[in-house]
């Protein structure tokens, strides 16, 4: 754990299951929202969790680029029933609204700064759901929030001040832990030596 790759594979192996497990939970029990499960949100989730500091791990992009994907999705889906003259739930998928689907999400995602990768999964996945789109949209946006809500905290809570949970010997500002490696331990030590100099009592972990 003292390697943050290690801890944040372990988050992720640790969270994402656990999250998943909550959303089915969830949609066994809400009715009104059975589509918390979806293919994407454990996709998007493990994106999060595997890099915090990378450029999709923002909250706002993960709820709003998954729910702004179904809304394109339903708005293309609702485009073509007009042009057919057909009810959307009685519509089939077609090329046409897939390319709409995936035109609206990519423009309306990157117009709003919403860019995400799993955004075109929801916009699709609209087209093939066979019950109430609008309740798939709620669905994608209460589970997403969910999932970003838990990310958020894990990484302002414990990933951000990960040093002060798993690295006891640097408690205090007068000790100094200084990791030994490669081939040269004494150039090491020296330098960890002249920082803890600076204060009275100094330590060199």
């Amino acid at each position: 754990l003292e390697h943050t790759n290690n801890l944040i594979h372990l988050s992720a192996l640790l969270f994402v299951p656990l999250l998943m497990a909550a959303v089915t939970f969830l949609s066994g029990q809400v009715r009104q929202l059975s589509f918390l499960l979806f293919p994407p949100l454990a996709a998007g989730a493990y994106t999060l969790f595997h890099d915090p500091d990378g450029q999709f791990a923002s909250p706002r992009r993960f709820v709003g680029g998954l729910t702004f994907g179904a809304v394109a999705g339903l708005a293309a889906l609702n485009v073509a029933a007009a042009l057919q003259g057909t009810a959307a739930n009685a519509l089939q998928v077609t090329p046409g609204s897939a390319a709409l689907a995936v035109l609206i999400t990519g423009a309306g995602t990157w117009a709003l700064d919403l860019e995400e990768p799993a955004a075109f999964s929801t916009a699709l996945l609209v087209l093939v759901t066979r019950t109430d789109r609008l309740t798939y949209v709620l669905s994608v946006a209460t589970s997403s929030l969910l999932v970003a809500g838990v990310f958020l905290l894990w990484r302002e809570r414990f990933f951000e001040r990960r040093a002060r949970y798993l690295y006891a010997s640097t408690r205090g500002d007068d000790r100094v832990l200084v990791p030994v490696r490669g081939t040269h331990p004494e150039e090491t030590a020296h330098l960890g030596a002249r920082i803890a100099a600076a204060h009275e009592g100094a330590k060199v972990v």
